[in-house]
């Protein structure tokens, strides 16, 4: 579990870089047919909450491509979400932090969860999944993202920027079962081989509430 001066830490270095974060991730298509596959699985006007939204990365492009959906727009850091409200104002937007998700007295369609889970320890991410079962519609779509790594290379890493933040990965197989025990399927998987955004493979797993439970198989 983090310490109270690692979380701070971490949530310090993301408020003084979301401005930085939006100009060099904003609009990267690497993610684009991950994205898609996520959307077309959602009704035309899906209610979609993100979790860990930064500066509205996946905010763009659904506000691009998927007009109609409507989202709910959330993050730790107070400076990503202040980037996003002005980006994209027409959607809603709330500081939260991703262990809050249970405390919203709303379900959703669609819930997104974008590499958050890398600044999450494991009990953290396993509390997310099942609280997502119970935030998510009958058959309602998870995406999930993140660096993929041994948990025992987790901790404090230093950015270009010179900001500290701890960092948690987490092996493919591992986030699938987690996934399967809070009752979700896997429909899809993608992946980005370690290259100039990352020097890590980055996963990307959509999944199903309650559709399928028959464990970690994807289609």
């Amino acid at each position: 579990m983090a310490t109270n001066t690692s979380y701070d830490k971490t949530l310090a270095a993301w408020n003084a870089v979301a401005e930085r974060y939006e100009a060099k991730f904003m609009g990267l298509p690497h993610y684009h047919a991950a994205y898609a596959a996520f959307f077309n699985l959602l009704p035309e006007s899906a209610r979609v909450l993100e979790i860990g939204a930064g500066p509205g990365i996946v905010t763009a492009y659904a506000t691009q491509h998927f007009p109609k959906v409507q989202l709910l727009v959330t993050d730790a850091a107070k400076a990503m979400v202040q980037r996003s409200q002005f980006n994209f104002p027409q959607h809603q937007h709330q500081v939260l932090r991703a262990e809050e998700l249970a405390t919203l007295n709303e379900t959703f369609d669609g819930l997104v969860a974008a590499f958050c889970i890398n600044y999450m320890p494991e009990a953290a991410v396993r509390e997310l999944f099942i609280a997502a079962t119970k935030k998510l519609h009958h058959s309602g779509a998870l995406y999930i993202s993140f660096m993929e790594g041994a948990y025992a290379e987790s901790g404090m890493e230093r950015g270009s920027t010179g900001h500290e933040m701890l960092v948690h990965y987490y092996p493919e197989t591992t986030i699938c079962s987690w996934l399967k025990a809070a009752g979700f399927h896997i429909t899809e998987r993608l992946d980005l081989p370690p290259g100039d955004l990352t020097p890590r493979r980055q996963c990307m797993l959509i999944s199903i509430k309650q559709v399928q439970p028959s464990g970690c198989s994807i289609t």
